[in-house]
């Protein structure tokens, strides 16, 4: 393959897995703007807390997408 060839096919790599990475990001706000992560429950608590596990897994699917791991 020719330099400007390779050149193309790497740029069109980066470009997915820039669009990947800001479809995960997009995603990890939509879950944390969910009505269950904002707000107050009825008996006055803080209804705004999220698992560390979710968390950390959405990180780790961005963190896919960037590194183009399980792809």
């Amino acid at each position: 393959m020719n330099y400007i060839k390779q050149l193309q096919a790497d740029n069109e790599d980066m470009k997915t897995r820039i669009d990947q990475c800001e479809a995960a990001i997009q995603d990890f706000i939509q879950l944390l703007n969910l009505p269950k992560h904002n707000g107050v429950d009825c008996n006055g608590d803080r209804s705004d807390w999220i698992a560390t596990s979710d968390a950390l897994g959405r990180c780790g699917l961005i963190s896919d997408a960037l590194f183009n791991i399980n792809q």
